[in-house]
Parts: C-alpha cells; structure tokens; sequence
C-alpha cells in the first residue's frame, strides 16, 4: 500500500505496477475497466475518439489537438472526459529504453451517481461547461488509484477489493479540481436517476382480516413514458399503494415506503 506523500513517488510506483502488466493478454479479465496504452516508439497525428475515461500519462509524451486547442501533456498529466469525444492524439516522446505508458479508466455513470447521492450538497461538485478537463494528477486521487491498479498484482483480491478502491478512487477524484467535469456522467442524461412509480397491488384473496402482521403483495413495475421523472408518485385505489423507487439505470438506489406491509 502506497503511504501519502510525494505525487512523484505515487506516480513513480503506479509506472512500475503498469509496466510489468502492459501487454498482458488477461488484462480486461482482471480490471475490466482499465486500459493501458503503450509504444516504443512515437506516433504520427491519429484521429481518435476521448470516450467519456480517466487518462492519466506516466512516461514519455503526447501532443493532443482538440478543436482549435493543443495541449501537450507529459507524465502527472491527466485528464476526464464526459462525453465522446473526438481528437487527434501525436505521441511526440517514446524509445525502447524509455516507452510511452499511459492508463485509462473507463467512467461508470453508475458509480458516480450512486456518490453523488451519498455526497452532502456542500461537498457536491458543480458541473462545468464543456467536455473535457485537463490537468496535473494530485495524491489526493492518484493513491486510491495505485491501490486499485495494485490489484493486478493481486488478481485474487479483486473481487473483495475491486469495487472498494474503484469507488474510492472516483470520489477522490469528484473532490479534485476535475470533480465539476466528472459529475456531469452522474447526472441526466449521462445516467438516469429517476423517481419510478410502482403500482403494488394486493388480490381480493390477500386483504388482510386484521391489522396484525403483514401480507404478501404482488409488485408490478410501471415505468413512466419519459426518461426523467423527478418525485413520481401514483395512487391506485383501497388495497393499492403507491412506493417511490429511485433508480440509475438498472440499479435501486431507494425506496420509499418499504415493500413490506
């Protein structure tokens, strides 16, 4: 485990991780998520697409032309992406002695969704205009990240750490300076978190002869016409009620009352 401390011995200790693992073939079975780009040798203009990621460079470097602007970026360099988008990436500095290593984490809206509503509303970054964000890694959300990429070095902890360290990682990160550009996946459209109306109906088999204990219920799920419904509610009759469940794609995130009674 990496102690806090110097950014450039986080970022020295992730290049050794990262570079006894690239060109591993199980990769994507391990950290499925993770991408690790490497060349000896530099790369002319490519047209390329910046999917909505985490990038971060640890060796060598890279030219990126993005619209009317250019950026060059050298190893701490990182940047996040919200939606797709289109570029021309020129990696300018790369040898067989000294090969250009970058990694790249796909974004899960899911995740930051999921944080954004556990996060307080003073904590809650605010979205910026724009798609992408550049700037200089931080220790704040590099060390979970040397933990997380760690576990290919571990493979068999993966399923008990996996998610722990990735979920750490991205609230590190929404607390950074690149946190405004990462919320914008978390929030509509980029991940629907959305107030569903459920009709739970009782048979006139199952009416409860007294108020004592709880009756078995038959749950329909009634997904409302539009994408976004905030604070959806419906009321069916006598032996119906209504339960407000809060989804972000295919996960429950609340429900309100409970389904039970």
């Amino acid at each position: 485990r990496v102690r806090p401390g110097s950014i450039a011995i986080m970022l020295e200790h992730l290049l050794a991780i990262v570079s006894r693992h690239r060109g591993c073939a199980d990769l994507s079975n391990t950290l499925p998520r993770l991408t690790i780009r490497s060349t000896d040798a530099p790369v002319p203009p490519t047209p390329a697409l910046f999917a909505p990621k985490f990038y971060l460079l640890l060796q060598g470097a890279k030219r990126m032309n993005i619209a009317d602007s250019t950026f060059d970026c050298h190893p701490g360099t990182c940047a996040v992406a919200s939606v797709g988008l289109p570029f021309v990436s020129e990696v300018v500095e790369a040898s067989p002695e000294k090969p250009y290593i970058s990694v790249e984490l796909m974004l899960d809206a899911g995740i930051v969704a999921g944080l954004l509503l556990d996060m307080s509303k003073s904590t809650q970054p605010y979205p910026q205009a724009g798609a992408i964000s550049i700037a200089q890694a931080d220790s704040s959300f590099v060390e979970p990240l040397v933990r997380f990429i760690g576990l290919l070095d571990t493979p068999a902890e993966v399923k008990v750490l996996g998610s722990q360290f990735e979920r750490e990682f991205y609230y590190r990160l929404l607390l950074s300076p690149l946190g405004s550009r990462l919320c914008q996946i978390g929030m509509p459209p980029f991940a629907a978190i959305v107030t569903t109306p459920i009709t739970v109906k009782r048979s006139a088999r199952q009416r409860p002869k007294s108020n004592v204990g709880t009756m078995p219920i038959i749950v329909a799920l009634e997904p409302m016409p539009t994408a976004l419904v905030a604070n959806a509610s419906v009321t069916i009759s006598k032996y119906e009620r209504t339960v407000s469940m809060n989804w972000c794609g295919s996960r429950l995130l609340s429900c309100s009352p409970t389904l039970e009674g």
